[in-house]
C-alpha cells in the first residue's frame, strides 16, 4: 500500500493514481531538484565570472554580463514555477475555517515588506468565514496581490459578500501602470495563484478593468456548519 509523502510544510501528498499523475510524479525530481540545482550552478558561475573579471571590460562586456544575468534570472523564475506546479499537482488540500478579516490582516502585515512601494488599504467591507485550505489560499492571495500591484498600484480595496453557501471576495487595485488583463494572465505568479485556488475549490475570475483600475473576484465555499 502506497502512503502519502510528507512535504516540508507538513501537508500530505496523495500517491499518484492516474496516468497524468504518474507523469507529474516522474517529473518531480527534475523540476524540484535537478533543474533548480543547474540554475543555481549557472548563477554561481556568472557571479564568479563577474568577480574575476572574465568578461571583457568596457560597455560591450558589461552589456553581455547584464543580458546573461537577465536570461538566468528569467530561467530561474521558470524553474521555480515548474517546481511549484509539480508539487501542487500532488498536493492534497486540507480545508479548514478561515476568518476573512484575520486572513487579510496577516496579508497586509506581510505586504508591507513584500510589495513594492507604500499602499493604501481599504478593508472595511470584510466579514464572514471561508472553508478552504489555508496554505493554498494564503499563498495564492500573496501571489495575486504581487501580480495586481506590479507596475505602480497605490490603493487596494477588499470587500467580501458572505451568504449561506458561498462567499465572494473582491480585490480591487488602482494606480498608474497596472498590468493589462493579457499581461496579468501571462505572469507566473498569477497562473500559480489561479491553479492553487482551483485545487482549493475556489473560482477566480477577472473583474472589470479600466485605465488605472483592475480587480479579481474569488468565489469561496462558506464555513461549514
Amino acid at each position: 500500500m502506497e502512503l502519502p509523502t510528507a512535504q516540508p510544510n507538513g501537508a500530505a501528498v496523495a500517491p499518484p493514481k492516474s496516468s497524468a499523475e504518474r507523469l507529474v510524479a516522474a517529473m518531480h525530481a527534475v523540476c524540484s531538484h535537478d533543474l533548480p540545482n543547474q540554475i543555481l550552478s549557472l548563477q554561481s558561475l556568472i557571479n564568479l565570472m563577474d568577480m574575476d573579471a572574465v568578461i571583457p571590460a568596457g560597455a560591450a562586456g558589461h552589456e553581455y554580463l547584464t543580458r546573461l544575468k537577465a536570461v538566468t534570472e528569467k530561467t530561474a523564475g521558470m524553474s521555480d514555477f515548474l517546481k511549484a506546479m509539480v508539487r501542487l499537482a500532488l498536493y492534497t488540500p486540507q480545508p479548514c475555517v478561515l476568518a476573512v478579516p484575520e486572513l487579510f490582516r496577516e496579508l497586509i502585515a506581510e505586504a508591507k515588506s513584500a510589495l513594492d512601494g507604500p499602499l493604501e488599504w481599504d478593508v472595511r467591507g470584510l466579514s464572514g468565514n471561508l472553508w478552504a485550505d489555508r496554505d493554498l489560499v494564503y499563498s495564492s492571495l500573496s501571489d495575486l496581490l504581487r501580480a495586481l500591484t506590479a507596475g505602480g498600484a497605490k490603493e487596494i480595496a477588499v470587500a467580501s459578500s458572505p451568504s449561506f453557501r458561498r462567499t465572494a471576495v473582491v480585490i480591487g487595485v488602482s494606480g498608474p501602470g497596472l498590468p493589462t488583463t493579457s499581461l496579468l494572465e501571462q505572469r507566473y505568479d498569477f497562473l500559480l495563484a489561479r491553479e492553487r485556488l482551483h485545487i482549493a475549490g475556489v473560482n477566480l475570475k477577472l473583474g472589470l478593468t479600466a485605465v488605472g483600475r483592475a480587480s479579481v473576484v474569488l468565489d469561496f465555499a462558506a464555513e461549514r456548519t
